[in-house]
């Protein structure tokens, strides 16, 4: 038997600015984090899509259908304390990135790889100077010091919303230079997500899909695009808070 939900108990859903940066309100009252805080984000974009969200909801209170809030919660509650530790768990995946170990087989699998992920890496290069080796099969090879000290520089900058955002990014896709690529604009959710999963997509069109894989694949994909979405909303302060109730 499931847990029951708790039901939706407020009429007007509100953006608002504060002193330290925008909350969202359910009738006048502002919302908190699991851990008590002040539920408060730096840009009225993010925070209007919070509210949105909530303001949404129909008869239940439904997490699945909070993504931004959940993602605003974890920057938080746990980024706070745990910023450091988690650049050095995310700077690692570009000891691993998903780009450098291609398969040895079969033939249209290689020129798939090579089609979709030879230009992230020549972006990389040639935009950030940062050079990767590549690899086929799954024995590790090491990548130079440089371009790990680069990255793990670019993520040591972020605030702890670009934190949280770019952890489920690089988690969700296995790639570093994936999700900086996002980041930075150069290609969009879409595409970078699909650069993710060539693999499986190229195995999908060998011998069609598996209903409980699609599932998966598909809220992964929902929580790497939710992700890109609120680096864009990161960036966006624009218009004015409103009332969406």
């Amino acid at each position: 038997m499931g847990v029951e939900l708790p039901k939706r108990f407020w009429t007007a859903t509100q953006a608002t600015k504060t002193a330290e940066g925008y909350s969202v309100e359910l009738d006048g009252k502002a919302l908190k984090t699991p851990a008590k805080a002040d539920l408060v984000v730096p840009t009225r974009g993010l925070a209007q899509a919070v509210a949105q969200e909530w303001d949404a909801l129909e008869e239940k209170i439904d997490p699945t259908l909070l993504p931004f809030t959940k993602l605003c919660n974890a920057a938080i509650d746990n980024m706070v304390q745990k910023a450091g530790l988690v650049v050095e768990t995310l700077a690692e995946y570009a000891e691993t990135d998903l780009l450098c170990y291609r398969a040895d087989s079969p033939e249209g699998l290689k020129r798939r790889q090579s089609e979709v992920w030879d230009p992230l890496l020549d972006w990389a290069r040639d935009s950030h100077g940062l050079f990767f080796v590549q690899t086929a099969g799954i024995l590790p090879v090491e990548q130079p010091p440089a371009t790990l000290s680069a990255f793990h520089k670019w993520l040591s900058q972020m605030d702890h919303f670009q934190l949280m955002a770019c952890h489920d990014l690089i988690m969700g896709s296995g790639s570093i230079v994936i999700s900086r690529a996002v980041v930075e604009g150069h290609i969009d959710a879409n595409t970078g997500w699909a650069a993710s999963i060539v693999d499986e997509i190229w195995q999908m069109e060998q011998w069609g899909d598996d209903e409980e894989a699609k599932i998966l694949r598909d809220t992964k994909a929902r929580d790497f695009k939710t992700a890109a979405q609120m680096i864009r909303l990161l960036h966006k302060s624009e218009g004015s808070a409103s009332n969406t109730g």
